[in-house]
Protein backbone atom coordinates (compact mmCIF):
# COMPACT_ATOMS: atom_id res chain seq x y z
CA UNK A 1 0.00 0.00 0.00
CA UNK A 2 2.65 2.28 0.64
CA UNK A 3 4.60 1.90 -2.27
CA UNK A 4 1.04 2.15 -4.19
CA UNK A 5 0.90 5.68 -2.56
CA UNK A 6 4.16 6.96 -3.61
CA UNK A 7 4.09 5.50 -7.39
CA UNK A 8 0.47 7.52 -6.77
CA UNK A 9 2.01 10.33 -5.48
CA UNK A 10 5.06 10.61 -7.87
CA UNK A 11 2.60 10.44 -11.06
CA UNK A 12 0.53 13.28 -9.95
CA UNK A 13 3.74 15.33 -9.48
CA UNK A 14 5.31 14.42 -12.58
CA UNK A 15 2.18 15.43 -14.12
CA UNK A 16 1.41 18.32 -12.93
CA UNK A 17 5.14 19.04 -13.90
CA UNK A 18 4.92 18.45 -17.24
CA UNK A 19 1.67 20.39 -17.48
CA UNK A 20 1.55 22.42 -20.60
CA UNK A 21 4.72 20.81 -22.07
CA UNK A 22 5.26 19.54 -25.61
CA UNK A 23 5.96 16.23 -26.81
CA UNK A 24 9.49 15.81 -26.72
CA UNK A 25 9.55 17.33 -22.79
CA UNK A 26 7.30 14.60 -22.02
CA UNK A 27 9.39 12.63 -23.71
CA UNK A 28 12.41 13.41 -22.34
CA UNK A 29 10.68 13.38 -18.81
CA UNK A 30 9.56 9.37 -19.39
CA UNK A 31 13.24 8.44 -20.21
CA UNK A 32 14.40 10.18 -16.87
CA UNK A 33 11.85 8.10 -15.14
CA UNK A 34 12.51 4.57 -16.63
CA UNK A 35 16.62 5.82 -16.55
CA UNK A 36 15.83 5.73 -12.45
CA UNK A 37 13.78 2.52 -12.79
CA UNK A 38 10.43 4.31 -12.02
CA UNK A 39 8.70 2.20 -14.55
CA UNK A 40 5.13 3.25 -13.47
CA UNK A 41 5.39 6.26 -13.02
CA UNK A 42 7.07 6.83 -16.82
CA UNK A 43 4.07 4.45 -17.92
CA UNK A 44 1.46 6.77 -16.23
CA UNK A 45 2.74 9.66 -17.75
CA UNK A 46 3.09 8.84 -21.22
CA UNK A 47 -0.55 7.03 -20.84
CA UNK A 48 -1.75 10.61 -19.86
CA UNK A 49 -0.84 12.21 -22.89
CA UNK A 50 -1.31 9.49 -25.06
CA UNK A 51 -4.45 10.75 -26.87
CA UNK A 52 -2.27 13.83 -27.88
CA UNK A 53 0.97 11.77 -29.09
CA UNK A 54 -0.92 9.09 -30.68
CA UNK A 55 0.34 9.14 -34.15
CA UNK A 56 3.82 10.24 -33.48
CA UNK A 57 6.17 7.24 -33.65
CA UNK A 58 8.71 8.13 -31.18
CA UNK A 59 5.95 8.84 -28.33
CA UNK A 60 4.26 5.11 -28.94
CA UNK A 61 7.58 3.37 -29.34
CA UNK A 62 8.45 4.81 -25.71
CA UNK A 63 4.83 3.85 -24.56
CA UNK A 64 5.19 0.15 -26.08
CA UNK A 65 8.57 -0.17 -24.56
CA UNK A 66 7.49 1.27 -21.27
CA UNK A 67 4.34 -0.98 -21.05
CA UNK A 68 6.48 -3.96 -21.40
CA UNK A 69 8.91 -2.94 -18.53
CA UNK A 70 5.74 -3.05 -16.62
CA UNK A 71 4.63 -6.33 -17.57
CA UNK A 72 1.62 -4.77 -19.50
CA UNK A 73 2.01 -7.85 -21.97
CA UNK A 74 -1.45 -7.56 -23.79
CA UNK A 75 -0.87 -3.40 -24.00
CA UNK A 76 2.70 -3.49 -25.33
CA UNK A 77 1.56 -5.78 -28.10
CA UNK A 78 -0.90 -3.27 -28.94
CA UNK A 79 1.53 -0.57 -28.66
CA UNK A 80 3.86 -1.70 -30.87
CA UNK A 81 1.35 -2.84 -33.64
CA UNK A 82 0.58 0.56 -33.50
CA UNK A 83 3.78 1.99 -34.21
CA UNK A 84 4.47 -0.57 -36.73
CA UNK A 85 1.34 0.80 -38.12
CA UNK A 86 3.09 4.16 -38.60
CA UNK A 87 6.67 3.24 -39.43
CA UNK A 88 5.84 -0.31 -41.63
CA UNK A 89 9.24 -0.27 -42.52
CA UNK A 90 11.05 0.38 -39.42
CA UNK A 91 13.10 -2.60 -38.93
CA UNK A 92 14.69 -1.67 -35.94
CA UNK A 93 10.94 -1.20 -34.53
CA UNK A 94 10.34 -4.96 -35.63
CA UNK A 95 13.52 -6.27 -33.85
CA UNK A 96 12.62 -4.74 -30.62
CA UNK A 97 9.07 -6.00 -31.05
CA UNK A 98 10.54 -9.57 -32.12
CA UNK A 99 12.57 -9.44 -28.48
CA UNK A 100 9.67 -7.87 -26.53
CA UNK A 101 7.26 -11.54 -28.17
CA UNK A 102 10.18 -13.99 -27.61
CA UNK A 103 10.59 -12.42 -23.90
CA UNK A 104 6.72 -12.76 -23.07
CA UNK A 105 6.23 -16.21 -24.33
CA UNK A 106 4.79 -15.41 -27.70
CA UNK A 107 7.28 -17.90 -30.25
CA UNK A 108 4.98 -17.60 -32.65
CA UNK A 109 4.74 -14.40 -32.86
CA UNK A 110 8.17 -13.22 -32.48
CA UNK A 111 9.12 -15.95 -35.88
CA UNK A 112 7.00 -14.00 -37.92
CA UNK A 113 8.78 -10.90 -37.04
CA UNK A 114 12.33 -12.41 -37.58
CA UNK A 115 10.90 -14.16 -40.83
CA UNK A 116 10.19 -10.10 -42.27
CA UNK A 117 13.79 -9.39 -40.72
CA UNK A 118 15.94 -11.93 -42.44
CA UNK A 119 14.81 -10.66 -45.79
CA UNK A 120 15.72 -6.66 -44.60
CA UNK A 121 19.12 -4.31 -44.93
CA UNK A 122 19.30 -4.31 -40.69
CA UNK A 123 22.02 -5.77 -39.06
CA UNK A 124 21.45 -9.38 -38.97
CA UNK A 125 24.12 -10.47 -35.93
CA UNK A 126 20.74 -9.79 -33.75
CA UNK A 127 18.60 -11.26 -36.09
CA UNK A 128 19.86 -14.37 -36.44
CA UNK A 129 20.62 -15.00 -32.42
CA UNK A 130 17.14 -14.79 -31.62
CA UNK A 131 16.25 -16.95 -35.08
CA UNK A 132 18.41 -19.85 -33.50
CA UNK A 133 16.65 -19.17 -30.18
CA UNK A 134 13.90 -19.13 -31.11
CA UNK A 135 14.26 -22.77 -33.30
CA UNK A 136 15.95 -23.91 -29.89
CA UNK A 137 13.00 -23.13 -27.63
CA UNK A 138 10.89 -24.75 -30.38
CA UNK A 139 12.90 -28.08 -30.72
CA UNK A 140 14.12 -27.57 -33.80
CA UNK A 141 17.76 -27.73 -33.30
CA UNK A 142 18.39 -28.38 -36.76
CA UNK A 143 17.33 -25.19 -37.94
CA UNK A 144 18.75 -22.97 -34.75
CA UNK A 145 22.35 -24.91 -35.66
CA UNK A 146 21.64 -23.24 -39.11
CA UNK A 147 21.40 -19.63 -38.18
CA UNK A 148 24.34 -20.26 -36.22
CA UNK A 149 26.55 -21.39 -38.56
CA UNK A 150 25.63 -18.37 -41.08
CA UNK A 151 25.61 -16.20 -37.96
CA UNK A 152 29.37 -17.46 -37.78
CA UNK A 153 30.40 -17.05 -41.35
CA UNK A 154 29.64 -13.42 -41.06
CA UNK A 155 31.21 -12.65 -37.89
CA UNK A 156 33.58 -15.22 -37.66
CA UNK A 157 35.79 -13.63 -34.96
CA UNK A 158 32.23 -13.11 -32.85
CA UNK A 159 32.14 -15.05 -29.67
CA UNK A 160 28.03 -14.41 -29.19
CA UNK A 161 27.05 -17.88 -30.61
CA UNK A 162 29.30 -20.08 -28.50
CA UNK A 163 26.91 -20.01 -25.49
CA UNK A 164 23.53 -21.06 -27.29
CA UNK A 165 25.76 -23.53 -29.23
CA UNK A 166 26.97 -25.26 -26.29
CA UNK A 167 22.84 -25.03 -24.65
CA UNK A 168 22.31 -26.70 -27.81
CA UNK A 169 24.58 -29.66 -27.43
CA UNK A 170 23.94 -30.37 -23.80
CA UNK A 171 20.08 -30.20 -24.26
CA UNK A 172 20.92 -32.77 -26.98
CA UNK A 173 22.64 -35.24 -25.16
CA UNK A 174 21.31 -38.60 -23.87
CA UNK A 175 20.59 -38.09 -20.50
CA UNK A 176 20.85 -41.38 -17.33
CA UNK A 177 19.05 -41.16 -13.87
CA UNK A 178 19.38 -43.44 -11.39
CA UNK A 179 17.23 -44.17 -8.47
CA UNK A 180 16.93 -45.23 -5.20
CA UNK A 181 14.38 -45.50 -2.71
CA UNK A 182 13.46 -47.13 0.99
CA UNK A 183 10.30 -46.72 2.39
CA UNK A 184 8.46 -47.58 6.31
CA UNK A 185 5.47 -47.32 7.59
CA UNK A 186 2.99 -48.23 10.36
CA UNK A 187 0.69 -50.92 7.85
CA UNK A 188 3.63 -52.44 8.38
CA UNK A 189 5.13 -51.96 4.76
CA UNK A 190 8.83 -51.91 3.83
CA UNK A 191 9.85 -51.36 -0.01
CA UNK A 192 13.26 -50.43 -1.42
CA UNK A 193 12.83 -49.33 -4.83
CA UNK A 194 14.94 -49.06 -8.04
CA UNK A 195 14.53 -47.08 -11.03
CA UNK A 196 16.66 -46.02 -14.10
CA UNK A 197 15.64 -43.89 -16.83
CA UNK A 198 17.99 -42.86 -20.76
CA UNK A 199 16.31 -40.76 -22.87
CA UNK A 200 18.09 -38.35 -25.11
CA UNK A 201 16.04 -34.86 -26.53
CA UNK A 202 16.74 -35.13 -30.39
CA UNK A 203 14.20 -32.92 -31.60
CA UNK A 204 10.86 -31.45 -31.18
CA UNK A 205 8.95 -34.47 -32.56
CA UNK A 206 11.28 -37.43 -30.69
CA UNK A 207 12.01 -36.89 -27.51
CA UNK A 208 12.25 -40.70 -26.25
CA UNK A 209 12.76 -42.24 -22.65
CA UNK A 210 13.34 -45.34 -21.47
CA UNK A 211 12.04 -46.24 -17.73
CA UNK A 212 12.69 -49.36 -15.87
CA UNK A 213 11.76 -49.84 -12.50
CA UNK A 214 11.97 -52.61 -10.06
CA UNK A 215 10.12 -52.91 -6.54
CA UNK A 216 11.02 -55.26 -3.71
CA UNK A 217 8.22 -55.16 -0.98
CA UNK A 218 8.43 -56.34 2.63
CA UNK A 219 5.45 -58.81 1.48
CA UNK A 220 7.71 -60.64 -0.10
CA UNK A 221 6.58 -59.42 -4.03
CA UNK A 222 8.37 -58.25 -6.59
CA UNK A 223 7.01 -55.68 -8.85
CA UNK A 224 8.70 -54.63 -12.09
CA UNK A 225 7.77 -51.81 -14.14
CA UNK A 226 9.16 -51.04 -17.95
CA UNK A 227 7.74 -48.30 -20.33
CA UNK A 228 9.28 -45.81 -23.51
CA UNK A 229 8.02 -42.81 -23.88
CA UNK A 230 8.01 -39.83 -26.13
CA UNK A 231 7.34 -35.86 -26.02
CA UNK A 232 6.06 -33.99 -28.95
CA UNK A 233 6.15 -29.90 -28.64
CA UNK A 234 4.40 -27.72 -30.91
CA UNK A 235 6.58 -24.67 -29.09
CA UNK A 236 4.95 -22.13 -31.58
CA UNK A 237 1.90 -22.50 -29.99
CA UNK A 238 2.83 -23.63 -26.57
CA UNK A 239 1.74 -27.14 -26.72
CA UNK A 240 3.61 -30.14 -25.56
CA UNK A 241 2.04 -33.75 -25.55
CA UNK A 242 3.52 -37.42 -23.98
CA UNK A 243 2.73 -40.57 -24.83
CA UNK A 244 4.02 -43.90 -22.73
CA UNK A 245 2.79 -47.19 -22.22
CA UNK A 246 4.68 -50.23 -21.04
CA UNK A 247 4.25 -53.14 -19.03
CA UNK A 248 4.47 -54.30 -15.44
CA UNK A 249 4.96 -57.83 -13.85
CA UNK A 250 4.09 -58.58 -10.12
CA UNK A 251 5.89 -61.68 -8.98
CA UNK A 252 3.60 -63.29 -6.24
CA UNK A 253 0.91 -63.78 -8.70
CA UNK A 254 2.97 -64.29 -11.89
CA UNK A 255 1.17 -61.70 -14.03
CA UNK A 256 1.64 -58.92 -16.17
CA UNK A 257 -0.71 -56.16 -17.54
CA UNK A 258 -0.14 -52.85 -19.24
CA UNK A 259 0.32 -49.77 -18.40
CA UNK A 260 0.33 -46.52 -20.13
CA UNK A 261 -0.27 -42.53 -20.01
CA UNK A 262 -1.38 -39.60 -22.01
CA UNK A 263 -1.20 -35.69 -21.65
CA UNK A 264 -0.84 -32.51 -23.10
CA UNK A 265 0.22 -29.39 -21.73
CA UNK A 266 -0.83 -26.00 -23.10
CA UNK A 267 0.56 -22.99 -22.30
CA UNK A 268 -2.55 -19.96 -21.89
CA UNK A 269 -0.04 -17.41 -21.14
CA UNK A 270 3.56 -16.42 -20.05
CA UNK A 271 2.81 -17.51 -16.84
CA UNK A 272 -0.24 -20.13 -16.54
CA UNK A 273 -0.21 -23.85 -18.21
CA UNK A 274 -3.22 -26.02 -18.61
CA UNK A 275 -2.37 -29.39 -18.06
CA UNK A 276 -4.99 -32.74 -18.74
CA UNK A 277 -3.90 -36.11 -18.68
CA UNK A 278 -5.24 -40.02 -18.11
CA UNK A 279 -3.27 -42.66 -17.28
CA UNK A 280 -2.94 -46.58 -15.77
CA UNK A 281 -0.84 -47.82 -13.25
CA UNK A 282 -0.47 -50.64 -10.95
CA UNK A 283 -1.84 -49.38 -7.38
CA UNK A 284 1.33 -50.77 -4.42
CA UNK A 285 0.36 -48.79 -1.70
CA UNK A 286 -0.86 -51.35 1.02
CA UNK A 287 -0.11 -54.74 1.78
CA UNK A 288 -2.31 -56.36 0.36
CA UNK A 289 -2.33 -54.41 -3.15
CA UNK A 290 1.51 -55.75 -3.33
CA UNK A 291 0.06 -59.45 -3.87
CA UNK A 292 -2.62 -59.24 -6.66
CA UNK A 293 -3.14 -57.32 -9.80
CA UNK A 294 -4.70 -54.18 -8.38
CA UNK A 295 -4.87 -51.47 -11.10
CA UNK A 296 -5.85 -47.68 -11.07
CA UNK A 297 -6.48 -45.46 -13.32
CA UNK A 298 -6.86 -41.35 -13.54
CA UNK A 299 -7.57 -38.64 -15.28
CA UNK A 300 -6.37 -35.54 -13.94
CA UNK A 301 -6.35 -31.68 -14.94
CA UNK A 302 -4.30 -28.93 -13.80
CA UNK A 303 -3.57 -24.91 -14.16
CA UNK A 304 -0.80 -23.66 -12.58
CA UNK A 305 0.08 -20.05 -12.71
CA UNK A 306 3.52 -18.03 -11.70
CA UNK A 307 6.98 -19.36 -11.15
CA UNK A 308 7.23 -21.37 -8.45
CA UNK A 309 11.04 -20.58 -7.55
CA UNK A 310 10.89 -16.76 -7.91
CA UNK A 311 7.57 -15.23 -7.90
CA UNK A 312 4.08 -16.13 -6.38
CA UNK A 313 2.72 -19.39 -7.15
CA UNK A 314 -0.49 -20.86 -7.65
CA UNK A 315 -2.11 -24.68 -8.71
CA UNK A 316 -5.57 -25.90 -9.16
CA UNK A 317 -5.53 -29.34 -9.43
CA UNK A 318 -8.73 -32.23 -10.28
CA UNK A 319 -8.17 -36.17 -10.11
CA UNK A 320 -10.73 -38.35 -11.08
CA UNK A 321 -9.28 -42.27 -9.99
CA UNK A 322 -11.30 -45.10 -10.58
CA UNK A 323 -10.76 -49.07 -10.03
CA UNK A 324 -11.79 -52.43 -12.02
CA UNK A 325 -14.72 -52.66 -9.03
CA UNK A 326 -16.36 -49.45 -9.98
CA UNK A 327 -15.63 -47.75 -7.22
CA UNK A 328 -14.20 -44.16 -7.43
CA UNK A 329 -12.13 -41.12 -5.83
CA UNK A 330 -12.41 -37.38 -6.66
CA UNK A 331 -10.05 -35.33 -5.32
CA UNK A 332 -9.82 -31.66 -5.94
CA UNK A 333 -6.76 -29.53 -4.59
CA UNK A 334 -5.52 -25.85 -4.72
CA UNK A 335 -2.75 -24.33 -3.48
CA UNK A 336 -0.42 -21.26 -3.39
CA UNK A 337 2.91 -19.82 -2.52
CA UNK A 338 4.39 -16.51 -2.04
CA UNK A 339 7.34 -14.78 -3.96
CA UNK A 340 10.29 -15.11 -1.87
CA UNK A 341 10.39 -12.90 0.81
CA UNK A 342 14.55 -12.73 0.73
CA UNK A 343 16.57 -12.41 -2.36
CA UNK A 344 20.10 -13.22 -0.75
CA UNK A 345 20.73 -16.96 -0.59
CA UNK A 346 18.32 -17.91 1.35
CA UNK A 347 14.44 -17.82 0.61
CA UNK A 348 11.50 -18.41 2.23
CA UNK A 349 8.05 -18.74 0.98
CA UNK A 350 4.59 -18.81 3.10
CA UNK A 351 1.36 -20.52 1.17
CA UNK A 352 -2.01 -21.70 2.16
CA UNK A 353 -3.39 -25.31 0.53
CA UNK A 354 -6.74 -26.88 0.70
CA UNK A 355 -7.82 -30.37 -0.86
CA UNK A 356 -11.16 -31.96 -0.58
CA UNK A 357 -11.21 -36.38 -1.40
CA UNK A 358 -14.57 -38.31 -1.42
CA UNK A 359 -14.74 -42.13 -2.39
CA UNK A 360 -17.67 -43.72 -3.98
CA UNK A 361 -17.81 -47.12 -1.79
CA UNK A 362 -15.69 -46.99 1.51
CA UNK A 363 -13.29 -50.44 1.38
CA UNK A 364 -12.69 -50.77 5.68
CA UNK A 365 -12.13 -54.21 6.29
CA UNK A 366 -10.91 -56.18 9.90
CA UNK A 367 -7.54 -57.07 10.00
CA UNK A 368 -7.34 -60.99 10.36
CA UNK A 369 -7.07 -62.51 12.69
CA UNK A 370 -9.60 -60.13 14.02
CA UNK A 371 -8.92 -58.44 17.25
CA UNK A 372 -11.83 -56.84 18.88
CA UNK A 373 -11.65 -54.57 21.73
CA UNK A 374 -15.09 -54.03 24.12
CA UNK A 375 -14.97 -50.55 25.65
CA UNK A 376 -18.01 -49.11 27.62
CA UNK A 377 -20.00 -52.36 26.09
CA UNK A 378 -19.44 -51.42 22.71
CA UNK A 379 -17.05 -54.48 20.47
CA UNK A 380 -14.69 -52.65 18.44
CA UNK A 381 -13.13 -54.88 15.53
CA UNK A 382 -9.56 -53.09 14.45
CA UNK A 383 -9.77 -52.73 11.06
CA UNK A 384 -7.49 -51.58 7.82
CA UNK A 385 -8.34 -49.96 4.59
CA UNK A 386 -8.13 -52.82 1.87
CA UNK A 387 -7.44 -53.23 -0.83
CA UNK A 388 -7.03 -49.35 -1.10
CA UNK A 389 -7.29 -46.20 1.13
CA UNK A 390 -10.70 -44.67 0.73
CA UNK A 391 -11.44 -41.29 2.11
CA UNK A 392 -14.58 -40.22 3.37
CA UNK A 393 -15.47 -36.49 2.84
CA UNK A 394 -11.58 -35.73 3.81
CA UNK A 395 -11.06 -31.90 4.04
CA UNK A 396 -7.80 -30.50 5.56
CA UNK A 397 -6.60 -26.64 5.35
CA UNK A 398 -2.81 -26.36 5.88
CA UNK A 399 -0.18 -23.70 5.83
CA UNK A 400 2.66 -24.02 3.66
CA UNK A 401 6.44 -23.30 4.53
CA UNK A 402 9.52 -23.27 2.07
CA UNK A 403 12.93 -22.56 2.86
CA UNK A 404 15.88 -22.70 0.29
CA UNK A 405 19.44 -21.94 1.11
CA UNK A 406 21.82 -21.74 -1.60
CA UNK A 407 24.89 -22.69 0.56
CA UNK A 408 27.33 -22.77 -2.27
CA UNK A 409 27.13 -22.85 -6.29
CA UNK A 410 26.91 -25.91 -6.26
CA UNK A 411 24.91 -27.02 -3.32
CA UNK A 412 21.58 -26.22 -2.54
CA UNK A 413 19.31 -27.28 0.67
CA UNK A 414 15.64 -27.09 0.65
CA UNK A 415 13.16 -27.38 3.49
CA UNK A 416 9.31 -27.96 3.03
CA UNK A 417 6.64 -28.06 5.36
CA UNK A 418 3.09 -28.68 5.33
CA UNK A 419 0.82 -28.29 8.95
CA UNK A 420 -2.93 -29.36 8.28
CA UNK A 421 -4.48 -26.59 11.32
CA UNK A 422 -8.01 -27.73 10.06
CA UNK A 423 -8.72 -31.11 9.20
CA UNK A 424 -11.73 -33.44 9.28
CA UNK A 425 -12.79 -36.54 7.87
CA UNK A 426 -15.02 -39.40 8.30
CA UNK A 427 -13.28 -42.12 10.04
CA UNK A 428 -14.68 -45.61 9.81
CA UNK A 429 -15.08 -47.85 12.64
CA UNK A 430 -16.39 -51.94 12.73
CA UNK A 431 -18.47 -52.60 15.41
CA UNK A 432 -19.45 -56.50 16.35
CA UNK A 433 -22.83 -57.21 17.03
CA UNK A 434 -24.09 -60.02 18.41
CA UNK A 435 -27.41 -61.26 17.27
CA UNK A 436 -30.54 -63.22 19.11
CA UNK A 437 -29.18 -66.72 17.76
CA UNK A 438 -25.61 -65.96 19.10
CA UNK A 439 -24.94 -64.98 15.42
CA UNK A 440 -21.96 -62.22 15.11
CA UNK A 441 -22.00 -59.35 12.61
CA UNK A 442 -19.65 -56.69 11.90
CA UNK A 443 -21.17 -53.46 10.93
CA UNK A 444 -19.10 -50.16 9.58
CA UNK A 445 -19.73 -47.06 10.86
CA UNK A 446 -17.67 -43.42 10.93
CA UNK A 447 -17.65 -40.77 12.92
CA UNK A 448 -16.73 -37.19 12.15
CA UNK A 449 -12.79 -36.92 13.47
CA UNK A 450 -10.71 -33.63 13.36
CA UNK A 451 -6.93 -34.27 13.37
CA UNK A 452 -4.00 -32.38 12.86
CA UNK A 453 -1.96 -33.82 9.46
CA UNK A 454 1.65 -32.43 8.45
CA UNK A 455 4.16 -33.40 6.54
CA UNK A 456 8.22 -32.36 6.30
CA UNK A 457 10.82 -32.71 3.70
CA UNK A 458 14.09 -32.22 3.27
CA UNK A 459 16.18 -32.65 0.52
CA UNK A 460 20.20 -31.73 -0.79
CA UNK A 461 21.21 -31.11 -4.07
CA UNK A 462 25.08 -30.94 -5.07
CA UNK A 463 26.55 -30.46 -8.76
CA UNK A 464 29.29 -31.98 -8.78
CA UNK A 465 29.82 -30.53 -12.18
CA UNK A 466 28.29 -29.68 -15.59
CA UNK A 467 27.51 -33.53 -16.52
CA UNK A 468 26.67 -34.81 -12.75
CA UNK A 469 24.08 -33.93 -10.31
CA UNK A 470 23.35 -35.41 -7.05
CA UNK A 471 20.01 -35.46 -4.76
CA UNK A 472 19.41 -36.86 -1.85
CA UNK A 473 15.95 -36.32 -0.23
CA UNK A 474 14.17 -37.68 2.97
CA UNK A 475 10.32 -37.31 3.60
CA UNK A 476 8.21 -37.57 7.02
CA UNK A 477 3.66 -38.03 6.35
CA UNK A 478 1.52 -38.46 9.08
CA UNK A 479 -2.39 -38.55 8.97
CA UNK A 480 -4.69 -39.93 11.10
CA UNK A 481 -4.68 -43.50 10.10
CA UNK A 482 -1.07 -43.40 8.38
CA UNK A 483 2.40 -42.42 8.42
CA UNK A 484 5.99 -43.22 6.51
CA UNK A 485 9.47 -42.06 5.81
CA UNK A 486 10.32 -41.70 2.38
CA UNK A 487 14.32 -41.65 1.82
CA UNK A 488 15.71 -41.43 -2.10
CA UNK A 489 19.24 -40.72 -3.58
CA UNK A 490 19.07 -39.76 -7.10
CA UNK A 491 21.78 -39.09 -9.45
CA UNK A 492 21.30 -37.58 -12.70
CA UNK A 493 23.84 -38.06 -15.52
CA UNK A 494 24.16 -35.66 -18.79
CA UNK A 495 26.72 -37.79 -21.69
Amino acid sequence: MKNLILTTALAIFVSLSTFGQNKTEIVNNAKKLLKENKYEPAGLLLKTYYAKNSTDLEYVWLYAYTAHLNKQDELATQLYDKAISISPENMDLKLEYARMLYETGNLNGAQQQVAILKTSSIDQSEVLLLDATLNYWNGKFGKANESLLLLKKLYPNSTITDQLTQMIKDTRAPFLQAELNYLSDNQPLEAISEQIKLGKYHSWILYPTLTLKNYNFSSSSQVIEATLSNIVQFGNIGLSAKVEGGTYYNQAINKNNWIGEFYFNKSLSNKTNLKFGVNRKPYIATNISTTYDLLQNNVYASIESGNITNSSFLHFGYNYQFFDDQNSIQTFGAWGLSKPLLSSAVKIQLGYGFSYSDSKTILYVPIQPTHITTTNGISVVDGEYSPYFTPDNLMINSAILVMGFDLSKQLKVTAKGNYGFYAQANTPQLISNTQLFGDTEIELNSSTTKFSPFDLEFSLNYQLNKKLNITAKAAYFDTYYYNSLNTTVRLDYRF
